[in-house]
């Protein structure tokens, strides 16, 4: 499996007044249905709401469909690296891509939600799905 980190610092490179860290962002966009696309650059944050700040990669073209696909960093030749974050959200009228911080330090609930989701049992969640209301 991929590895996924959840203590991943966002703020490491901006601290250091470093452009962000470089990622590729990959997904099933839907206007380039049903080819595989990516998305590759520098991340830096926004807020998507006032309340939540969200990682944003700015060059993304990709649209609706692609959500849920990795933000991998570190990627090597063979397509390997670490997820930190997903493809959320992006607006209608212009470019770009956000996705949640994973960092768990930071507040982020990924981790307790992931960990929630790998424990239970299949049989348990058939045909009902999954409720987690203690992250």
């Amino acid at each position: 499996p991929i590895p996924i980190d959840f203590n991943w610092d966002h703020d490491r490179y901006t601290k250091a007044g470093m452009a962000g860290e470089f990622i590729h962002g990959l997904g099933y966009s839907f206007n380039k249905d049903p080819a595989f696309r990516y998305c590759s650059g520098r991340i830096s944050t926004k807020f998507g709401i006032d309340t939540y700040e969200n990682l944003w990669m700015d060059s993304c073209q990709m649209s609706g469909g692609s959500s849920g696909g990795p933000w991998v960093m570190d990627m090597d030749s063979n397509g390997r690296g670490t997820v930190i974050s997903v493809n959320s959200w992006g607006y209608a009228s212009s470019t770009g891509m956000g996705g949640p911080v994973f960092d768990t330090r930071a507040g982020g609930q990924a981790e307790c939600l992931m960990k929630r989701a790998m424990g239970a049992r299949f049989r348990d969640v058939k045909n009902r799905g999954i409720v987690v209301d203690d992250c």
